[in-house]
């Protein structure tokens, strides 16, 4: 529901996928917080058509448990259509 999810929970690696809510902040302690958001998400817009990484383009399709913790924030750029290199 968050837009992420565990592919290896042992790894450390979420998956990045549509999330159901267009911002959401995870308390991760010390004053940090992990924040997604995602930009055009509508009922129409649910692709993936890229991401940034605080405020930094990122071209991985996941993000990790260490991301995370660090309390980073991911904004995704939803859209109607399948984008590359997402859906190739």
């Amino acid at each position: 529901a968050m837009g992420f999810y565990p592919v290896n929970p042992v790894g450390g690696v979420y998956e990045i996928g549509t999330p159901l809510f267009p911002r959401v902040e995870i308390s991760v302690g010390k004053n940090k917080k992990y924040t997604l958001i995602a930009n055009n998400l509508t009922k129409d817009c649910i692709f993936v058509k890229s991401v940034k990484v605080d405020g930094k383009p990122y071209h991985k399709s996941h993000i990790t448990h260490r991301q995370i913790l660090d309390g980073a924030t991911v904004e995704l750029e939803m859209a109607s259509t399948p984008q590359s290199p997402w859906y190739e």
